[in-house]
């Protein structure tokens, strides 16, 4: 197996690359780099940024905000995202609610909601509780 990348990788790890180098607020870069948590306010501030290029869903259609990136290009822009430092896409709503809506959702459901996850205009957080247990799903 060959995992060098391709021309076209590379292109597309200088454009991620020079992207973030030109849109991540100074003051969150440094925030992340001394170690501190990004913010509420930052998070949803880069999440739109990265909205506008389609990234903050790399891998939903673009119709619905995304930018249909393969795998090895999504790995690419989390490695550019960690190397910026940079916060990464919110978990819930890219990997969770977004699939869910788009193999599951109406076509009213996608168009109304799946835009607004992707920008962060919503921000999706699963409740999980168990009889006697609250929060503690393992018990």
């Amino acid at each position: 197996m060959d995992l060098k990348p391709t021309p076209e990788q590379n292109a597309f790890r200088q454009e991620v690359r020079r992207y973030i180098d030109e849109n991540l607020p100074d003051e969150l870069r440094h925030r992340l780099r001394v170690g501190l948590p990004a913010r509420k306010e930052d998070i949803v501030s880069w999440q739109r940024i990265m909205h506008a290029k389609g990234w903050a869903a790399p891998h939903w259609p673009r119709e619905y905000g995304g930018a249909e990136l393969g795998q090895a290009e999504r790995l690419i822009l989390l490695d550019e995202l960690f190397r910026g430092p940079a916060p990464l896409p919110q978990v819930f709503n890219m990997n969770m609610r977004g699939p869910v809506l788009l193999k599951s959702g109406t076509d009213q459901q996608k168009q109304e909601c799946l835009r607004r996850l992707a920008s962060r205009d919503v921000w999706f957080c699963p409740g999980c509780s168990e009889p006697s247990s609250g929060w503690d799903l393992a018990s």
